[in-house]
């Protein structure tokens, strides 16, 4: 009798950048100190919200994703007081310091809400943390009402150019610091995911720090050390690490001695699909050539 083949398959599951589990653990661990070390955020909070101030237009129903504790829900409330707004995030401790209407999920999974019910999708320094960009886009596109707004930040590849210059200078690889976007993959993205009138633009922002560890104690109170999967596993050596500072104070040391960090900030926002947004011309439809307009100018 022939004998059935014994088959072992190996499966293995691709690395998340940021796994769920361990971003989760992070931000709880950071909750208690968050708002005390959360200055950038915050500055990064206000611009965002100037920004939606703008637009010139209410926005009733309102869904703050990656909310944590509550910092843009905090502005939106002090100029609108008559504004719904629910945050969602998936680390509890960080909701528990947020006095608005609090949902906790993960916004890389489907949102526990019906499509079509907010007027404004919002989402401030959240991207950095989402594994699929696209799939997070998708699904805050989903929660709009027609004609709603999606508004957001991201940190950019700009953001700590410094210590990525530092680190290279020492050979200590690429993978010590965040992986993030560029200004073009962000926008290619909200076109992919179909958000009509796109606009994309940023901020770059120079932050000082008395030195190195001030910078590390910032990052680690706010939850956002390194945590990229693919980074080196091995510990680094004092010695390497003593030059990569070293370097850094010798390039990036400011006139009052204090220390330089860039931060890249962008800033994306596109409304869902409505038949009252203006449409572009169809090609050939103008009345004039470019030619006599650069002519009579």
């Amino acid at each position: 009798m022939n004998q059935k083949p014994n088959i072992s398959v190996k499966i293995t599951e691709e690395k998340k950048l940021f796994p769920s589990h361990l971003v989760q653990e992070k931000f709880n661990t950071a909750a208690p100190y968050y708002n005390t070390y959360n200055a950038l955020g915050e500055e990064v909070a206000s611009r965002l919200c100037s920004r939606l101030a703008d637009l010139k237009r209410s926005f009733p129903t309102i869904l703050d994703l990656g909310a944590g504790t509550g910092a843009v829900a905090n502005q939106i409330q002090k100029s609108n007081q008559d504004t719904s707004i629910i945050c969602l995030d998936f680390a509890e401790k960080m909701l528990q310091q947020n006095h608005h209407t609090n949902v906790i999920a993960n916004a890389e999974d489907a949102l526990p809400f019906k499509d079509e019910t907010f007027d404004l999708a919002i989402s401030n320094l959240c991207l950095p943390f989402i594994n699929d960009i696209p799939k997070f886009l998708h699904l805050a596109g989903k929660a709009l009402k027609k004609d709603g707004l999606f508004i957001a930040t991201t940190l950019g590849l700009e953001s700590f150019k410094e210590f990525k210059e530092s680190f290279a200078a020492v050979g200590l690889g690429e993978n010590h610091t965040f992986p993030l976007p560029d200004v073009r993959s962000v926008g290619s993205a909200l076109q992919k995911r179909g958000f009509a009138l796109p606009v994309i633009d940023r901020d770059i922002i120079t932050v000082a720090y008395p030195n190195l560890k001030s910078m590390y104690e910032d990052l680690t109170m706010l939850g956002a050390r390194n945590i990229n999967p693919y980074r080196s596993q091995s510990l680094t050596g004092k010695n390497k690490w003593q030059k990569m500072e070293q370097y850094y104070k010798e390039n990036f040391t400011l006139e009052d001695g204090s220390l330089s960090v860039t931060i890249e900030v962008i800033y994306l926002h596109g409304f869902r699909p409505h038949a009252s947004q203006p449409k572009a011309l169809k090609p050939g439809s103008g009345q004039k050539s470019i030619a006599d307009v650069l002519t009579n100018t």
